[in-house]
């Protein structure tokens, strides 16, 4: 509904749109008289005040001298951001300019500013957004890219992969992509977009992954795997272990094979491994327990009709010794009375499960995912505002991997967001020349999307996560970097990154916590 105000004289009265929301683009506002007037702009141009985010921009006269309708625009400016809409002051500035009616007299100029709330700006200088569309919306400076490679190629960035990765399509498919190509994955039951997949290298020391049929594994009683099926791959390499088809008294079946550096026990590298198999049922459900031992069966899956990646997580010393040459089993919690069918066993050194790395006569490494891009035109060293949303694959480990960062290559001057694994927290800090320029950390108990913003100025950082503020660090001295990273191997969160976007500008406090929301 067009807001009116009217006064008396010459009366003024602005009218908006509602529910608007604008972005890098120009806003009018149009200014409506009780009479024609003539707007002379030679000593100056009459505008109005705008507060957008508690910056003042100002909204110019454009157009509509001689009329009754005057349009004021306001330019977004590279770095403006107000979510909870701008404002408007009374009275306008003729800022040199004349605004008079036929007989010569002044307008009045005062007015009653209209509610704006509806109004909003979000204008970053670099904005990354993976979940728009099939490959993400980029923008630099006010320029759009729709796809990753273009705006990596105007920004100077790079994103690599030195092999193949495996995710999940927008049709819940388990894809293969080529070595270097980025992956857009989907939750495999919903199809939600969940953002680029960001993850440190891990190996698949399991051999024949892809073949379960293959004469390497076996069933505890016998070679019971006879019958492909469909897997979540789309292909036919899944297998299906037909209901009490292994005549135990336990009716424990197994899956194992190790390859030459886990045969032995005394060669059993010390560390955490995580072993994962994807299963589902014919019919019903079925409880199943994955290990690399004949001791522990737990934690228990249960499987359904639907395919479901299960996994376990397991530490060895250096003297543990494997059950004779077993490094991977999956074993029925109950008499198995209905057909199951499995795909994809991996073990990997790691205290959580990673995507699926396919394997045949050797193991594989999945080589790690690399996204960076220099600072530019759009960077200010000395004061902006960063902010990512993202969920992390697991809350495990004892790391501070990195959920998005800025640095000069090193750990010397850098200011990021952060995953502190001990104790399952998020936070903002910084480091310059060395020393440590404070926190923010926020309880973060869920591997569920949160939204971290942080704000790097002069003895005026803040961060926010989720809507809520952390406490202001009034000693905080910015670095100077030269890079974005949003993946590199030593340092990342396994992660989906959804949405970045960065402004040069040190956003208020009522903004970060927008930003989060």
């Amino acid at each position: 509904m067009t807001t009116w105000i009217k006064f008396f004289c010459v009366a003024v009265a602005v009218a908006i749109s509602p529910v608007t929301v604008f972005a890098a683009i120009s806003i009018p506002f149009t200014v409506n008289l009780s009479e024609a007037v003539t707007v002379d702009t030679a000593g100056g141009t009459p505008r109005i005040a705008v507060d957008v985010g508690g910056v003042t921009r100002y909204a110019t006269y454009t157009s509509g001298t001689g009329t009754s309708s005057l349009i004021f625009t306001y330019d977004a400016a590279i770095g403006d951001v107000d979510l909870d809409g701008v404002a408007l002051s009374s009275p306008i500035d003729l800022n040199g300019g004349t605004i008079t009616d036929t007989a010569g007299n002044g307008a009045t100029l005062t007015f009653t500013p209209p509610n704006t709330t509806n109004v909003r700006v979000n204008y970053p200088s670099l904005g990354m957004d993976f979940i728009a569309d099939a490959d993400g919306r980029y923008t630099l400076n006010g320029a759009v890219y729709n796809d990753l490679p273009s705006f990596l190629t105007a920004t100077g960035g790079t994103f690599s992969r030195a092999s193949i990765g495996t995710y999940y399509d927008a049709a819940g498919v388990l894809q293969t992509a080529a070595s270097g190509v980025p992956r857009f994955d989907h939750d495999p039951v919903t199809n939600a977009a969940k953002g680029i997949l960001i993850e440190e290298a891990r190996t698949n020391e399991i051999v024949n992954s892809t073949d379960l049929k293959s004469p390497l594994w076996l069933g505890y009683c016998g070679n019971w795997l006879t019958t492909y099926v469909p897997d979540p791959a789309g292909g036919n390499n899944a297998v299906q272990i037909p209901a009490d088809s292994d005549g135990c008294s336990f009716n424990v079946s197994g899956l194992y094979k190790c390859t030459t550096q886990f045969c032995n026990g005394s060669n059993f590298p010390a560390g955490t491994y995580t072993v994962s198999v994807w299963g589902r049922t014919v019919s019903g459900t079925l409880n199943i327990g994955i290990t690399t031992d004949d001791t522990s069966y737990s934690p228990q899956c249960t499987l359904t009709t639907t395919w479901k990646r299960c996994f376990a997580t397991v530490t060895k010393a250096a003297t543990d010794a494997l059950y004779g040459p077993r490094m991977f089993q999956v074993v029925e919690g109950a008499a198995n009375n209905q057909a199951y069918e499995l795909f994809g066993p991996q073990v990997e050194q790691g205290s959580f499960p990673t995507s699926y790395i396919p394997t045949t006569t050797a193991a594989v490494t999945r080589a790690a995912d690399v996204l960076t891009m220099p600072t530019g035109s759009w960077y200010n060293q000395s004061a902006g505002t960063g902010v990512g949303t993202q969920s992390h694959q697991s809350n495990a480990g004892t790391g501070f991997p990195m959920l998005w960062r800025f640095d000069d290559t090193t750990n010397n001057n850098r200011w990021n967001a952060y995953h502190r694994q001990s104790d399952s927290h998020v936070g903002f800090d910084g480091v310059t020349a060395g020393f440590g320029q404070g926190s923010n950390n926020f309880a973060s108990t869920s591997t569920a999307t949160t939204s971290i913003a942080g704000r790097n100025a002069l003895n005026n950082m803040r961060a926010a996560k989720d809507g809520v503020l952390g406490p202001l660090d009034t000693t905080w001295t910015p670095p100077t970097v030269t890079q974005f990273v949003g993946g590199l191997q030593g340092q990342q969160a396994n992660k989906w990154m959804q949405k970045f976007k960065y402004y040069p500008l040190a956003l208020s406090d009522t903004q970060l916590q927008l930003l989060t929301q």
